[in-house]
């Protein structure tokens, strides 16, 4: 591949993976493990992606699982909600 530009589809995954808006966290998890992968796409009505969640989405709920986030001191007001990221069409 050297000298040669590279490609979405020289390194993405060929099996598909997806979950719904109503999958269980731990449900993801394994589908995730399972499959080596690090994201999902979340299919809504017509199996049409509405979303992605990832690793990182799963660890970050978990985290704060048992109250609300606070600053990096522990101390201090909530930190702001992330950002909603909307996929265009949705």
């Amino acid at each position: 591949m050297h000298g040669t530009p590279h490609i979405v589809g020289d390194v993405m995954t060929r099996a598909a993976f997806s979950a719904h808006r109503t999958t269980p966290f731990r449900d993801i998890v394994r589908i995730m493990r399972n499959g080596k992968v690090s994201a999902l796409p979340v299919l809504g009505a017509g199996r049409r992606v509405t979303g992605i969640v990832s690793a990182t989405d799963l660890l970050s709920k978990q985290e704060f699982r048992e109250g609300h986030p606070t600053t990096a001191s522990g101390a201090g007001s909530p930190l702001p909600p992330r950002p909603t990221r909307r996929l265009p069409g949705t």
